[in-house]
């Protein structure tokens, strides 16, 4: 009888990774990778806003939409804006309050009009609510909370936040739930960083990151990415460990970054001293000289580079953190 060697089977049972592929068809290309098939289209439609924000437990619920915040336990069913929190002597000064009425004469309105963000940590829900004098000009911000596990469960009110978030649209996902609370990047004046709350102290804290920012925003549950104004007139971009606090400069690009989204591995678009395109990994700074026109689209953990817009002529599949090409495509009769 003949014996393999298991050291050998292991190692052919881990040594084929699935093939991945590139195509392109109607519009899209088709990342293959084994069995699995994703579609990428080059012109992809915009997606339609938030309209709301729902959390659930047995038979109670709590939900933010046009009727502000509800909460429902069985039939009975209760809607608030929050307006006394702006006015709130235990939440905020007295200047600030005068500041406040002074403006509600002018046509201020004091009930919260959008969420920054929300997160469930336990059988808690928690809120960032924002009030604006328009959309896109907020002017507070206050964390709240709902405990669905009470009777009859009421908004509570736990701190104004000591500035503002990076939210702009009327339902953001900019609320970060960790292993001891909860986090938010913030603004204030010139200075950035993130701002915390604790359940279990009740304490809140804002650790200042820097100044000078122009964008941050979380990209997964423990990690950010922002773009921050240097004293020299350039433009860093990096990330910020929510866990930890600490933050790691990646790039730098002499005009300003654009994040390609706020998605996981953070991508930056900027240029170089030349003036040539580039895109930076935020994560590990790792750095690709964009083909000139080139056009470049999201595909989970990886991206899609193409040359010829919407007819497209070559495409690379690229892993971002290393810039690896991990498969290609050539339309054909494409030089």
């Amino acid at each position: 009888m003949t014996y393999t060697p298991l050291l050998w089977v292991l190692a052919g049972a881990v040594l084929h990774a699935p093939k991945t592929t590139l195509a392109f068809a109607e519009g899209a290309f088709i990342v293959t990778r084994g069995k699995t098939a994703e579609h990428v289209p080059i012109d992809p439609p915009k997606p339609s806003p938030r309209t709301k924000v729902e959390y659930r437990s047995d038979q109670k619920f709590v939900i933010w939409d046009e009727r502000g915040l509800t909460i429902r336990s069985g039939s009975h069913a209760k809607s608030t804006r929050l307006r006394a929190i702006p006015t709130s002597p235990r939440l905020r000064t007295h200047d600030a309050i005068v500041g406040t009425l002074d403006a509600v004469h002018a046509g201020r309105k004091l009930e919260a009009a959008a969420v920054s963000g929300s997160r469930r940590f336990g059988k808690t829900v928690y809120f960032v609510l924002r009030w604006e004098d328009r959309p896109g000009q907020p002017w507070l911000e206050a964390l709240v909370s709902v405990d669905l596990s009470e009777s009859d469960p009421a908004a509570k009110a736990i701190a104004v936040l000591p500035g503002l978030s990076f939210s702009t649209v009327q339902i953001a996902d900019n609320l970060v739930a960790g292993p001891k609370g909860v986090s938010v990047l913030i603004h204030e004046g010139t200075q950035w960083g993130q701002w915390s709350y604790r359940p279990d102290t009740q304490q809140t804290e804002f650790h200042i990151l820097g100044e000078g920012v122009k964008y941050a925003a979380a990209v997964s549950a423990d990690v950010a990415a922002f773009i921050e104004k240097t004293e020299h007139g350039s433009f860093a971009a990096g990330t910020v460990d929510l866990v930890t606090g600490a933050r790691a400069d990646a790039a730098e690009s002499p005009t300003r970054w654009r994040m390609l989204d706020a998605k996981a591995p953070p991508v930056a678009e900027g240029t170089n001293d030349g003036g040539g395109h580039v895109l930076a990994e935020l994560t590990s700074g790792a750095v690709f000289d964009l083909p000139e026109g080139a056009d470049v689209r999201r595909a989970k953990d990886t991206l899609v580079i193409w040359e010829g817009g919407k007819r497209p002529t070559k495409a690379w599949l690229y892993d971002p953190t290393t810039w690896k090409a991990l498969a290609w495509w050539r339309s054909p009769g494409a030089g």
